[in-house]
């Protein structure tokens, strides 16, 4: 950002008390207005004044006007909109009515009426707006006539048509963009909730990260976390990683970062564990987020340390002897109560043998078995296959599954 760009932020920026985005755009805007109308009304009285005869009265009003917008400015700037904006609206107007009753008479100046209407608009709703037309459409068609002002060319329909004529352009406009705006967050909030609801069916967390506190997050993030939605929204985004690895998070936030990086998370309890995590900036309920992907490494781990512990166990042994130390191996890992090896028969596609067999932590004798309605038949030449639980009514063709009392099974093709 530029030293002018923050200069002029500072300038127009809305005190802290007023936190609604709604409000804090209508601040800005203000002091922005007021930023614009007080040094150019200065120029323009000094310059008429300067090289306009007759101007010095008309200088006075306008002046007491440029020191009302200075405290319209104050106003503002202390959070006191809706004041400052009916002195905007009000000096603006005063103003526009004395270029038009003191000398030196021109015809133009009845032109500035327009200016407070402009005004009432962009700062007030359209009920304001119609009101302040209606007060200076008054003026002009009763007050100012009968105070002895002539209307430009002795017409009195040119200025109060013009005015309407405006005020209706206005008003046009400003329906036309409301519904526009109406549209736009109508879209933005299907397509918030259609993100919102794939948020939920994720088997990742997925958190909404604003100036580096969380905004929202969805509920597998939240058991990730180990902690309640309600529990984690609101909190910092650091109090769930690990203290060595928060200058590596937050440099990844710092920088827009979206590549995945791996740290230490901290769940409830400051229970560690190994988390993958990857962020991206997007737009959320109407404003810039990081949404950040989290995943839980600890079953990762755990299975690249089971697998660790088969390949120890059984990188010493050869033919045979492999096998059976691979069943025993794997029985370890998985606490699994047996644990086999088979291969199809040489004159049979629906027979097999097993090579080696673990049950109950001991080495037993080989057998044959049958694949037709067993778990295994869809294993063998096929893709891996798990049953956590029932196996034996999934199956209840395999004999063998009643008699060993089995209720989970994995298998697969080697």
């Amino acid at each position: 950002m530029t030293k002018r760009a923050t200069i002029w932020r500072r300038l127009t920026d809305a005190p802290g008390s007023i936190t609604e985005p709604k409000h804090v755009r209508q601040s800005q805007l203000l002091a922005s207005v007021l930023l614009l109308l007080m040094p150019l009304g200065t120029v323009s009285i000094a310059v008429q004044l300067l090289f306009i005869p007759n101007f010095a009265p008309t200088f006075t009003a306008v002046a007491i006007g440029l020191a009302l917008l200075l405290v319209a400015y104050g106003l503002t700037r202390a959070g006191h909109y809706r004041s400052g904006a009916v002195m905007v609206v009000g000096v603006t107007a005063l103003g526009s009515f004395a270029a038009v009753v003191l000398p030196p008479y021109n015809t133009f100046s009845y032109a500035f009426l327009f200016l407070s209407i402009f005004l009432a608009s962009l700062l007030f709703s359209e009920a304001y707006m119609l009101f302040t037309t209606a007060a200076v459409l008054l003026i002009v068609t009763l007050v100012l006539p009968a105070s002895g002002v002539r209307p430009p060319g002795n017409d009195p329909v040119v200025v109060p048509i013009f005015l309407i004529c405006v005020t209706a352009l206005l008003l046009i406009y400003r329906r036309h963009g409301n519904a526009m705006e109406r549209d736009r967050h109508a879209e933005l909030s299907a397509s918030e909730e259609r993100f919102r609801s794939l948020a939920e069916v994720a088997l990742e967390g997925i958190a909404f990260i604003v100036d580096g506190r969380i905004i929202d997050i969805n509920e597998r993030g939240a058991s990730i976390l180990g902690a309640t939605s309600d529990a984690i929204i609101g909190r910092d985004a650091m109090d769930f990683c690990a203290p060595e690895f928060r200058e590596i998070a937050m440099h990844h936030i710092r920088t827009d970062s979206e590549e995945r990086y791996e740290i230490i998370g901290m769940r409830a309890g400051n229970i560690r564990f190994p988390m993958e995590v990857q962020g991206r900036r997007t737009i959320y309920q109407g404003r810039p987020v990081r949404v950040t992907v989290l995943r839980d490494l600890s079953e990762r781990r755990r299975a690249e340390e089971d697998l660790l512990q088969i390949a120890r166990g059984v990188s010493a042994n050869i033919g045979d002897s492999f096998f059976h130390s691979l069943v025993a191996h794997l029985a370890k890992v998985l606490s699994a109560d047996y644990a086999l090896v088979g291969e199809l028969m040489p004159d049979s596609s629906d027979r097999i043998r097993a090579i080696a067999v673990c049950a109950n932590g001991e080495r037993v004798g080989n057998f044959e078995y049958h694949l037709a309605g067993t778990p295994c038949e869809n294993v063998v030449g096929h893709y891996p296959c798990a049953y956590p639980q029932n196996v034996q009514k999934i199956f209840p063709a395999d004999p063998m599954l009643k008699k060993l009392n089995v209720d989970a099974y994995i298998g697969t093709p080697l």
